[in-house]
């Protein structure tokens, strides 16, 4: 366990907040889109076209990003558990996956509150919470533009900024 690498720990405790956020903003989505009808007298959220489409860009999306960080974290571990140290290549797996799940998550939400229309624009709607909550995530310095920049030197084969592995 001590082997494990610390910054793509620290990344991913808050990735995965921001992973069940998302789930938590689509779960909502989806309560809304049964119970709730229009004034206009417009299909309900679950009949429009727009919405269904909406709905399952953001599902393959979000799982999607979910399975490359998963799969990211079980290749680093896989190889703890072999007694070898994590290469730097499963290192930058780990930390771009962990800002992509963040970004993606945020997207996810943001979409959710938009595709709820009406109720999710209430203060009370706890879409109003999740998108907050969502955006405050991606502004952490470990989810930021950098990773991208570190990412990319990684894979033309330069070496990121200190403190990115």
């Amino acid at each position: 366990m001590y082997r494990y690498p610390v910054l793509s720990l620290a990344t991913q405790v808050l990735s995965v907040v921001a992973l069940g956020i998302a789930r938590a903003a689509l779960s909502e989505v989806y309560a809304i889109a049964e119970r709730q009808s229009s004034v206009t007298g417009a299909p309900c959220l679950a009949d429009r076209q727009f919405a269904q489409m909406e709905i399952a860009h953001c599902e393959a999306e979000l799982r999607s990003a979910r399975c490359w960080f998963y799969d990211a974290i079980d290749d680093v571990w896989q190889a703890i558990l072999r007694g070898d140290e994590p290469g730097e290549a499963a290192i930058n797996a780990l930390r771009l996956s962990s800002t992509h799940i963040t970004r993606v998550s945020s997207s996810v939400t943001t979409r959710a509150l938009k595709l709820a229309g009406m109720p999710g624009i209430a203060m009370r709607s706890p879409l109003q919470r999740y998108a907050r909550d969502s955006m405050v995530i991606t502004q952490h310095a470990f989810m930021g533009e950098l990773t991208y920049i570190n990412a990319g030197n990684m894979f033309f084969g330069h070496p990121p900024l200190p403190g990115y592995l």
